[in-house]
C-alpha cells in the first residue's frame, strides 16, 4: 500500500512539491529532500497534505505523475514544483546493482579507522543506539501449527519443523496461499 502527498508553503500557501511514499511517516521525513527542496524549507514553514492513502503502488505512482503534470514543474518552466522527475519512479523496492554495490564497497576500500574510532562506533551501536534495540524480527511472531500441534516462537522455527519455506507459513498465515498446516498466529 501507498500514499500520495503534498508539500505546500505556509507563507503563499502554495503547492510546491508532491511525493509518494510506502508510509505515511514519508510524507513527514524531511531530511531526504533535494538541495532545493531544502532552501524552501529554510526559508519559510512547510505543510503536509496526504492526498491519498491506502493506493496500491501502481496507481499511487500514477496519481503522483498526473498532479505533477497538473501543478507543472520548475525546472522545466512548467510550473512551480521542485519535484526533479515527472513523478512515478519513486525508489520502493528498488534493488541497487552489481556494479553499484562494488563501486560503494571499492570507496571505502583501504580506509583505516583509529582503534578511538572503531571503539566509538561500536559503543554508539549498543543498547539503543541499535536500529534493532527492543524490536523483534520481522519473523518473530509466535505461530501455532494445527498440523504438528504444536507452538513456535517464529515462523521461521515453525517453516524447519514443516520442512518447508518461511515465505510460505507468512503466505499461509496472511490468507495468499491455502494453509494446508492450519497455522495461524498467537
Amino acid at each position: 500500500m501507498a500514499i500520495v502527498y503534498r508539500h505546500h508553503r505556509l507563507d503563499k500557501n502554495e503547492v510546491f512539491y508532491v511525493g509518494i511514499g510506502k508510509k505515511e511517516s514519508r510524507a513527514f521525513d524531511f531530511r531526504n529532500r533535494s538541495k532545493v527542496w531544502k532552501g524552501i524549507k529554510n526559508r519559510v514553514e512547510v505543510g503536509v497534505e496526504i492526498v491519498a492513502r491506502d493506493l496500491s503502488w501502481d496507481l499511487a505512482c500514477e496519481l503522483e505523475q498526473l498532479m505533477i503534470q497538473e501543478y507543472g514543474r520548475f525546472d522545466l518552466g512548467t510550473g512551480r514544483l521542485v519535484n526533479m522527475t515527472d513523478g512515478g519512479d519513486g525508489s520502493f523496492g528498488v534493488k541497487q546493482s552489481d556494479y553499484t554495490k562494488r563501486k560503494r564497497s571499492n570507496s571505502l576500500l583501504g580506509i583505516k579507522r583509529s582503534e578511538e574510532t572503531r571503539r566509538k562506533t561500536s559503543e554508539a551501536r549498543k543498547g539503543a543506539g541499535n536500529g534493532m534495540f527492543n524490536k523483534r524480527p520481522h519473523n518473530a511472531s509466535r505461530v501455532y501449527c494445527g498440523y504438528l500441534n504444536k507452538e513456535f516462537d517464529t515462523t521461521t522455527a515453525c517453516a524447519k519443523a514443516l520442512g518447508i519455506g518461511q515465505p510460505c507459513v507468512s503466505y499461509m498465515i496472511n490468507g495468499k496461499s491455502e494453509n494446508i498446516y492450519n497455522i495461524s498466529r498467537i
